[in-house]
C-alpha cells in the first residue's frame, strides 16, 4: 500500500487518564496527574477496501487478526511492546474475560521503568514499535487495504492492586515481593464505514424513431396554429413548438413511486422510456484525499474528481492517482504521483453483478476530522460512481453517455425526504453506514442522465506515585466493542 499521508501522530481519543503533567524524561514524577494520550488522526481521511467484502450488520465487530500492546511511562515513553497474533495461546489470554474468580488478560514481567498507562492498536500494518520510541512514531501505513480489518484503538490507565510473587499465576497474590498493576482496555473502531448493499441507476432516453416523431409532431403544431405564431421568428416559433410539445408530453418526477411520477404517462410513454443502466457502473471511489504531506496535519486541498480530463483517473481500469505535492496534475512535470487504487478505488467491468449473496461495497474511513455530513459540507466523504460510456451491441442499458459518466453523492440524510443530515457528532467511529440505492428516489433508484432535449424531467440527473527503579508485574485484558448500524440516504 502507498502512503497518501507522512505521518499517524499521537493517537485514542479522550479514553485515557495518565500520570505525569510534564514530559520531562529527566525529571522524576512525584504527583498524581492525569494525562490524555491519543492518536490525532488530524484532518486525514483514508478509506480502506477489499474485493467487494461481505456485508456487515449491526452488533458485528470487525476482523481483529492482530492486537499491538505498548506499556507507556508517565512521559509516553515505551516500556514494553508486544504483537498478539490471532488464535495464539498469548491473544486468547489477552483478550479474556474478567471473571469472579480471577482476572483475565496478559501478564507482562518484571517490566521497569514504572509503567503508567496501556496502548493498544488492533489491525495495525506496519511494524510494531520497539522499546523506547514514542507513539508518535506510528505511521500513516496504519489502515489494512482489507476492509474486514478495521484500525481499532483503545488506552487505559494503568492501577495498583497489589503485590504478588515475582514470577506469578495471574490470579495469585499472596505476597509483597512483586508490585502489580492491571487495566481493562477498550477498543473501539477508529473508523467509519460506508456500506453499499445494493444499487440501481437509471437514465430517461427517447424510445427508437421517437425524436422524429416528435419533431412532426411539432410541425403539425405550428401548421394548426400558424396565425398564432405569424409574428414570430423562426427561433421563437420553434420555441413555442417544444413548449406545446412539453405540455403534450407532461412531466415526469423521478423521486415519485408509481404512476403517479407522471402527469400524463400514456403520451409521455409514445416518446420517452426509463432505462435501467446499472450494470453500466464500472467504479465506485470515496472521493476525499490529502494530497499535501504535512507534518502538523492541516487540512489542505482535497483532491475531488469532478475533473476528469487531467489523467488523475483511468477510465479504462478504474486506476486513481493523487498529487502529493502540488495543486496541479500533470504527469509530465516531474512531480511525484501516488497510486491510491488499492485504498480508494474499486474497478470491475460488471461490478453491479457481483453485489450478490451479501457482497456489498465498502469504504473504511478515518471520522475525525468530518463534521458535516449534510449536501454542503465541505468535508464529508463523497461516494462517486464512474460508469461505462461505450455503447454494447447498441444496448441502451450498457452505456450513459460521457457527460454523465460521473455521479457523486453529495451528502447523507437519515429521512427519505433528504431533509435530515447524517449527525456528524453520532456518528463517531464503530458505525456502519449502509446505503441501498434501490430505496432512494421513490424505489427507482439514482437517476444517471436525462437527455438535454427532454422536457419535464425533475431532477436533471447528474494514576500511582512512580518508582522509576521498581519492576512490576503488569496484567493486561482487551475488550472489544461492536459496531453500530445506521441507515442513510443518499443526497446526489
Amino acid at each position: 500500500m502507498k502512503k497518501l499521508f507522512q505521518s499517524f501522530a499521537l493517537v485514542l481519543m479522550a479514553t485515557l487518564a495518565l500520570t505525569g503533567c510534564k514530559n520531562d524524561p529527566k525529571t522524576p514524577q512525584t504527583k498524581n496527574t492525569d494525562v490524555v494520550v491519543a492518536i490525532n488522526l488530524g484532518d486525514d481521511l483514508r478509506a480502506a477496501i477489499s474485493d467487494l467484502p461481505d456485508g456487515r450488520k449491526k452488533g458485528d465487530i470487525a476482523q481483529l487478526d492482530q492486537f499491538d500492546v505498548y506499556l507507556l511511562s508517565s512521559n509516553g515513553d515505551i516500556l514494553e511492546a508486544k504483537r498478539f497474533m490471532k488464535n495464539s495461546t498469548e491473544y486468547n489470554e489477552l483478550t479474556k474475560k474478567t471473571t469472579t474468580n480471577g482476572a483475565g488478560g496478559y501478564k507482562f514481567l518484571d517490566v521497569v521503568g514504572n509503567p503508567k498507562s496501556v496502548a493498544v492498536i488492533a489491525n495495525y500494518g506496519g511494524n510494531i514499535l520497539a522499546k523506547g520510541k514514542m507513539l508518535e512514531d506510528l505511521t500513516s501505513t496504519v489502515l489494512s487495504v482489507e476492509e474486514s480489518k478495521a484500525l481499532f484503538l483503545g488506552a487505559a490507565e494503568l492501577k495498583s492492586i497489589g503485590t504478588e510473587p515475582k514470577d506469578p499465576n495471574p490470579q495469585t497474590i499472596n505476597n509483597n515481593e512483586q508490585n502489580v498493576k492491571v487495566a481493562v482496555v477498550t477498543v473501539k473502531a477508529a473508523i467509519n464505514r460506508f456500506q453499499i448493499k445494493a444499487v440501481k441507476f437509471g437514465k430517461v432516453d427517447w424510445k427508437d424513431g421517437a425524436r422524429d416523431k416528435a419533431k412532426e409532431w411539432q410541425k403539425k403544431w405550428l401548421e394548426t396554429n400558424k396565425n398564432q405564431v405569424a409574428s414570430l421568428s423562426n427561433s421563437e416559433k420553434r420555441k413555442k413548438a417544444e413548449e406545446a410539445f412539453a405540455a403534450e408530453v407532461g412531466t415526469f418526477d423521478w423521486n415519485k413511486a408509481g404512476d403517479v411520477a407522471w402527469t400524463k404517462k400514456t403520451e409521455w410513454d409514445k416518446y420517452f422510456e426509463v432505462i435501467d443502466v446499472t450494470k453500466a457502473l464500472r467504479g465506485t471511489f470515496l472521493n476525499r484525499f490529502n494530497h499535501k504531506i504535512d507534518g502538523n496535519a492541516k487540512p489542505y486541498d482535497l483532491a475531488w474528481i469532478f475533473v476528469h480530463g487531467d489523467g488523475r483517473y483511468d477510465k479504462t481500469n478504474g486506476t486513481y492517482h493523487a498529487d502529493l505535492y502540488g495543486k496541479t496534475y500533470n504527469k509530465d512535470d516531474g512531480k511525484t504521483w501516488v497510486d491510491a487504487t488499492s485504498i480508494a478505488s474499486y474497478y470491475d467491468a460488471k461490478l453491479s453483478e457481483k453485489l450478490t449473496n451479501n457482497k456489498v461495497i465498502a469504504f473504511n474511513y478515518f471520522y475525525e476530522g468530518i463534521t458535516d455530513y449534510s449536501k454542503d459540507s465541505q468535508n464529508s466523504p463523497k461516494i462517486v460512481f464512474y460508469f461505462n460510456s461505450t455503447p454494447s451491441n447498441n444496448d441502451k442499458a450498457s452505456y450513459v453517455s460521457e457527460d454523465f459518466q460521473f455521479v457523486a453523492i453529495k451528502g447523507y440524510t437519515t429521512d427519505a425526504e433528504l431533509q435530515t443530515p447524517l449527525d456528524a457528532n453520532k456518528a463517531k467511529g464503530t458505525t456502519l453506514i449502509n446505503l441501498d440505492l434501490t430505496k432512494v428516489k421513490g424505489g427507482r433508484g439514482v437517476l444517471v442522465e436525462v437527455g438535454n432535449d427532454i422536457p419535464g424531467v425533475t431532477p436533471p440527473g447528474g494514576g500511582e506515585d512512580p518508582e522509576p527503579t521498581k519492576k512490576v508485574n503488569v496484567v493486561v485484558e482487551v475488550q472489544v466493542e461492536p459496531w453500530t448500524e445506521q441507515d442513510v440516504y443518499p443526497v446526489i
